[in-house]
């Protein structure tokens, strides 16, 4: 029988961020909350975009010919959107409101970079 892993109930003083470094986690943590919502793109493709990218820095500042070659075109286009922070991004308002929930509940969030 496989073991699983546990987290811990509480998070250790000396873990809690900062703030200066909660808008850095911010800013890590909201590409992570958007590709998760962008649509059709389950955890298979999540990993290939990543790969084909070098990694969520790589999907973040990749170019559009690049981001559209990986992806259909309403994806790619939600997916710019959000990256370049326009203003119309629901992908950007979706992720900013998962954002804001998992802090109100205290939530941990894990990415599979750092």
């Amino acid at each position: 029988m496989e073991e699983q892993a546990t987290l811990p109930r509480h998070v250790p003083a000396k873990h809690i961020p900062h703030a200066e470094s909660m808008a850095q986690a911010k800013d890590v943590l909201l590409p992570w909350l958007a590709l998760n919502r962008l649509p059709a793109v389950g955890p298979v493709t999540q990993r290939q975009l990543l790969d084909a990218a070098g990694g969520m820095r790589g999907l973040c500042t990749a170019s559009a010919e690049n981001v559209y070659g990986w992806m259909q075109a309403a994806q790619a286009k939600c997916w710019l959107d959000f990256c370049h922070r326009k203003a119309h991004s629901e992908l950007l308002r979706a992720a900013e409101l998962d954002y804001a929930l998992a802090r109100e509940k205290g939530m941990l969030m894990l990415t599979i970079e750092h």
